[in-house]
């Protein structure tokens, strides 16, 4: 359990800056010095989850009593994130780059938890020395079971590699890695939008409320079939309640602090409740007394901001962050 007490200097101006606006995080950055500045973020990248409590005891240390104190989440999407909102690109791209090398375990990390079967897919039209640094890095259960399910020449082709490899460059490590990033791991997590329905669901996702209601009303005329399978495949503003308290947490970490009150603007007690569920009681006092402060807001300006929310959850759900339909992988065998 994550305790104030034992924080250090640098994690605790991190979970400030996770809290913060942009304009504040600008101010306190250009007070710094490039090593203090790479020192927090360092600290940043390695939270992980952070209780809405701590949140509130770090921005009461720093007489910021009416800063958010729901869950926030520090890691390296976040931190890079702030990183190239605040700083000058060539700076924030070498405090980027340092992190990343630091913590290069995150992409096996993430292979740890793919099926062998969609790995051992990729890996059979890879070079058996690609994939001999590949299996080198995972952990010996899963590579034991991708070799088993190799093509045999070239499983054991990469064996004898393993096996007679020495020290792998660095800059090739890092080259797989990024390749394995974006290669890789991004179209596994898009593997979803590949059909002509799921892209005009993304499509109208994003559309506006009104917009899109007006489209798809004249489209259910002509092809009402082809309406419902777009509209079974969309996610919208009502369906974060769907999603697990963990992952609408990790939503709001990343969220602008000033989109929430004017999409909850006008919204019903239900939708209400799917962000008040995750917060502190403190939390949710401070978002009403902001929505209350907004006064009249343009319905336009309420779905843009709900259009917001909705496309940084697919964002997230696309980058593997969180998944967006957690029960279709929850099966029940009697």
């Amino acid at each position: 359990m994550m305790q104030f007490e034992k924080l250090t200097g640098p994690q605790r101006v991190a979970i400030l800056m996770l809290a913060l606006s942009k304009d504040d995080c600008v101010d306190i950055f250009d007070e710094l010095e490039e090593k203090e500045i790479r020192s927090i973020s360092t600290a940043m990248s390695n939270l992980g989850p952070i209780p809405s409590y701590i949140v509130e005891a770090v921005c009461n240390a720093f007489n910021k009593p009416d800063i958010r104190d729901y869950d926030l989440l520090g890691d390296v999407s976040n931190t890079e994130r702030i990183l190239r909102r605040i700083l000058p690109e060539p700076k924030a791209e070498k405090i980027i780059d340092e992190i990343r090398s630091s913590i290069s375990t995150t992409i096996w990390g993430k292979l740890d938890g793919i099926s062998e079967d969609v790995l051992c897919n990729y890996l059979k039209n890879e070079h058996p020395q690609t994939i001999a640094i590949i299996l080198d890095r995972l952990k010996p259960a899963q590579a034991s079971r991708i070799i088993s399910i190799l093509p045999e020449n070239l499983a054991l082709e990469s064996v004898v590699r393993m096996l007679c490899s020495e020290s792998v460059p660095h800059q090739i490590v890092k080259e797989l890695e990024d390749t394995l990033r974006k290669e890789f791991i991004s179209n596994f997590s898009q593997r979803a939008r590949t059909s002509a329905y799921k892209r005009m669901a993304d499509i109208f996702n994003i559309m506006e409320n009104r917009s899109g209601e007006r489209i798809l009303l004249s489209l259910s005329k002509t092809s009402p079939e082809e309406t419902e399978c777009i509209k079974g495949l969309m996610f919208t503003f009502e369906d974060l309640s769907r999603l697990r308290p963990e992952a609408l947490t990790r939503i709001l970490a990343q969220l602008d602090k000033d989109i929430l009150p004017i999409a909850l603007k006008g919204a019903t007690k239900e939708q209400k409740n799917v962000f008040y569920r995750i917060m502190s009681d403190r939390a949710i006092r401070l978002l009403q007394d902001n929505m209350e402060a907004l006064g009249s807001v343009r319905l336009r300006d309420v779905e843009k901001a709900k259009a917001e929310i909705v496309f940084l959850a697919k964002e997230m759900n696309e980058n593997g962050e969180i998944e967006l339909d957690p029960e279709e992988n929850e099966m029940v065998i009697e």
